[in-house]
């Protein structure tokens, strides 16, 4: 399994949540955080969106991200990492099942 942490401007929430719901993914956890430049001293209000999906699965989802967000501006950053395991803690389901 892989974790995909995606950082992006507030305003492209609804284009990334739509373009990931038409890909299969059913749940997202979306968080309203604050992007630092500590040379400028400055703060961007960004969102960053966290799923887990199966190893095979990953490349389809960041070659979405790259292909709705690429404009040749910062758009945004995809993380990619691993996780050792899941768990369902309702079903006590794991592993790929629990996702």
């Amino acid at each position: 399994m892989k974790k995909i942490e995606i950082i992006i401007k507030p305003e492209n929430k609804n284009v990334i949540t739509k373009k990931l719901g038409s890909l299969g993914l059913k749940k997202v956890n979306i968080s309203e955080i604050k992007n630092t430049d500590i040379i400028e001293n400055k703060y961007t209000a960004e969102i960053k969106l966290e799923f887990v999906v199966k190893y095979t699965e990953v490349d389809k989802f960041v070659e979405a991200v790259k292909e709705s967000f690429q404009t040749g501006v910062e758009s945004g950053k995809i993380f990619v990492s691993p996780v050792e395991n899941a768990v369902d803690i309702k079903t006590s389901l794991e592993g790929v099942e629990a996702l």
